[in-house]
């Protein structure tokens, strides 16, 4: 039997596994670090039957995290638990009309943050594919009469968009600031979650692109024709409210709920806080270090969305590496060799120019080499799953910024990513606080 922490295989002292019908899984083990290097407790856990040598006789006994650890002299007493995101997130509201228990089963699941890769739930796939109504309220627009934008229609308050009740009237039991219009669009799948995921997209795009009409202050548009101008048009921000609707047409399922959805907040005790680290919080942290703990608590807020704290995470990073000194790779007489063998091809003027600036920034290291620098030079342990974690949400963030479909990144993920940057954070505070 050993365990993996994110990837990494590490070796178990009477470990023991409990699953039970009634109860969340749990474990318990011991780790002995004096023949095995630091690991994090926030990376996800899996203890297995079996070597990691022979793959093919492995059989999984645990995944879940770490809910304790206790030192004792080199080694540490581990406590375990399973689906940990269904006990440390809170839901908001939720009406349902009809709606199979597998699809509430999966709606609680995918809200805590559980992937379609990790969830198994009989009779899911069998549900009847049919079309489904999207409905969330709006703020920031009024709808004087029926409109449609991008398969998005945009309804009065007063409308009905189904069985003569008006949208005002759907909503009335939610605790909504007022809004004043409905945006509807419709979706064909099996999956209310999915429905719901798909229609909430589409609206979002659509208010994105009324949003940004609505900020531009030339006074001609790109066609050259002249624009209207109002300084209240230029204030307003449509926006959706965080409720939602689906409504299947054919089954008549439904659900009505607060799209609110947050980590429920636990407290330390201060003496806890200057037991883990004794000498760090005696005084404030450097003043190097001030963005970069800014950025990291925006990564940490699980109230933003996936897109948002992989870019602090990464935000966190570059204040962190600010200053960093990575090594040349090419030496001047390198640069000078590949300069004369260039010399002798022939190029347009604009080539040549695009050609002396890339050869300009041969030596300029990328944030991946400045990151690994950084960790070098505060002796920070990483693991290859780490940096490969990190790259990861990077990539994530590249896509979302050039438009390109992101990877889901998990919450898992963004949880364990913080605390590696954290982890890079505390060692370099440890360094400059020792440096003199």
């Amino acid at each position: 039997m050993y365990a993996n922490f994110g990837g990494e295989p590490r070796s178990l002292v009477q470990a023991q596994t409990t699953n039970s019908l009634n109860s969340r899984p749990a474990a318990t083990f011991t780790l002995d670090f004096a023949v095995e290097p630091p690991l994090d407790y926030l990376a996800e856990l899996t203890i297995v039957a079996g070597s990691p040598d022979e793959p093919e006789k492995q059989r999984p006994l645990f995944t879940g995290f770490v809910d304790t650890a206790e030192p004792a002299g080199t080694s540490a007493h581990v406590t375990a638990a399973g689906a940990t995101e269904l006990a440390e997130r809170s839901t908001g509201l939720l009406k349902t009309a009809g709606v199979p228990p597998q699809e509430l089963v999966h709606l609680l699941a995918r809200g805590a943050g559980y992937g379609t890769d990790q969830l198994k739930i009989t009779g899911l796939a069998d549900l009847p594919r049919e079309i489904f109504q999207v409905m969330v309220p709006v703020a920031g627009v009024t709808a004087d009469w029926p409109l449609i934008v991008g398969g998005v229609r945009f309804l009065p308050v007063g409308d009905a968009p189904r069985s003569g009740v008006t949208a005002a009237e759907q909503f009335r039991f939610m605790d909504l600031e007022p809004f004043t219009a409905v945006a509807v669009t419709m979706y064909s799948t099996s999956s209310m979650f999915d429905a719901e995921g798909a229609g909430l997209a589409r609206i979002d795009s659509v208010l994105n692109g009324m949003l940004t009409s609505t900020l531009y202050g030339l006074s001609a548009r790109p066609d050259g024709t002249s624009l209207p101008f109002a300084r209240t048009v230029v204030r307003a921000r449509p926006r959706r409210l965080d409720t939602v609707q689906v409504y299947g047409l054919s089954t008549d399922r439904t659900w009505t709920r607060s799209l609110t959805s947050s980590g429920i907040a636990a407290t330390v005790l201060s003496s806890v806080l200057l037991e883990r680290w004794p000498s760090l919080l005696v005084g404030a942290p450097p003043a190097e270090l001030r963005d970069a703990l800014a950025a990291l608590r925006r990564a940490a807020d699980e109230a933003q969305s996936p897109v948002q704290r992989g870019q602090a995470v990464w935000d966190t990073v570059e204040f962190l590496v600010a200053g960093v000194s990575v090594p040349k790779i090419f030496a001047k007489a390198d640069r000078k060799k590949i300069r004369q063998a260039l010399a002798r091809v022939s190029l347009a003027q604009r080539q040549q120019e695009r050609l002396d600036e890339v050869l300009a920034n041969l030596n300029s290291p990328s944030l991946m080499q400045k990151l690994r620098q950084r960790v070098r030079d505060d002796a920070v342990p990483m693991s290859a799953a780490e940096f490969a974690l990190l790259f990861r949400l990077r990539e994530a963030r590249n896509d979302a910024a050039h438009g390109r479909q992101t990877a889901p990144v998990s919450g898992q993920d963004l949880r364990w990513a913080v605390s590696v940057v954290a982890r890079i954070a505390m060692y370099r505070w440890h360094r400059l606080s020792t440096v003199t």
